[in-house]
């Protein structure tokens, strides 16, 4: 079961096609899913060719996706159920199979939700995993608890933290009454403690504004101010739709400025390894 198969991607009209599919995408999953139908980049909107898109193209956003899945519709279950299928869990830990998936979408918010897209996960690792002892159920299970392992250690609002000895009581007779031995259940706390579950750095802090959802690239750059004794200030970039944006913090809806990138050349410095320089083709 591979993570990864390519999109066919026939020069620079299906690479335009694709960008603005995922502009849309972000706005509405179904119009962008029916803009890649019309254009015939993917044959047609059956659960496998979705499950397949949002895998492999880039820019889309793993709030939507998140979203998406977490649909109780029979069409939206059986996208779920094909993209899971697309991801490798064989000979992973079930905590790290949950961090291989979470890495790939936003969790959704409802509880329901969240109980749909487990329960699916469960299946599908249970499957992935043959040799594994205890099942669908104690996949699910365990899951939950990990799930809240997680919220309950790294959630800053969350004062006292669970510790271990309530972890392995709280998954006290799980396996159809038997007990996990304590030191399965000590090395995921460990796991989990020393490295939260969570998406990529750069999805986490995805914006609700479309425009900068998913963007080409973003990430911190030290901007300098004007004039020779101006000092240099800390700031989120996003380029995106042709423009660079900068962000006082990720949190930001709108921008501090505005860069247009048309007519521009980038380079970076000689002297400085570093630096980042920006121009007109005019030198201005």
């Amino acid at each position: 079961m591979s993570d990864r198969v390519s999109v066919p991607i026939d020069g620079l009209r299906d690479r335009v096609v694709i960008r603005k599919a995922a502009e849309k995408f972000n706005v509405s999953v179904k119009d962008g899913i029916n803009h890649l139908v019309q254009n015939k980049i993917i044959q047609s909107d059956s659960p496998a060719e979705v499950a397949r898109v949002f895998h492999e193209i880039q820019g889309l956003s793993k709030r939507k996706i998140g979203e998406f899945l977490g649909k109780p519709t029979a069409y939206n279950q059986q996208v779920l159920s094909a993209w899971l299928g697309r991801l490798n869990l064989s000979d992973l830990d079930i905590d790290q199979g949950i961090r291989h998936m979470i890495l790939k979408m936003r969790l959704p918010g409802e509880a329901q939700q969240i109980d749909r897209m487990i329960e699916k996960f469960a299946s599908e690792y249970a499957a992935q995993n043959p040799d594994f002892e205890g099942g669908v159920d104690l996949v699910y299970v365990l899951s939950f608890s990990i799930i809240m392992l997680n919220t309950d250690l790294h959630n800053p609002s969350i004062p006292r933290k669970m510790s271990c000895a309530a972890f392995i009581h709280n998954n006290r007779g799980i396996d159809n009454g038997k007990d996990i031995p304590a030191e399965v259940l000590t090395r995921i706390y460990q796991r989990i403690k020393a490295d939260p579950i969570r998406m990529d750095e750069d999805d986490m802090f995805e914006s609700e504004v479309s425009t900068f959802v998913a963007p080409l690239r973003s990430g911190w750059l030290w901007k300098k101010g004007g004039g020779h004794l101006s000092t240099s200030k800390k700031y989120w970039f996003v380029v995106t739709d042709g423009c660079l944006y900068y962000f006082v913090s990720r949190q930001d809806r709108s921008p501090r400025a505005i860069i247009p990138l048309e007519q521009c050349r980038v380079a970076a410095s000689r002297s400085k390894p570093d630096l980042i320089i920006l121009a007109r083709h005019d030198g201005q």
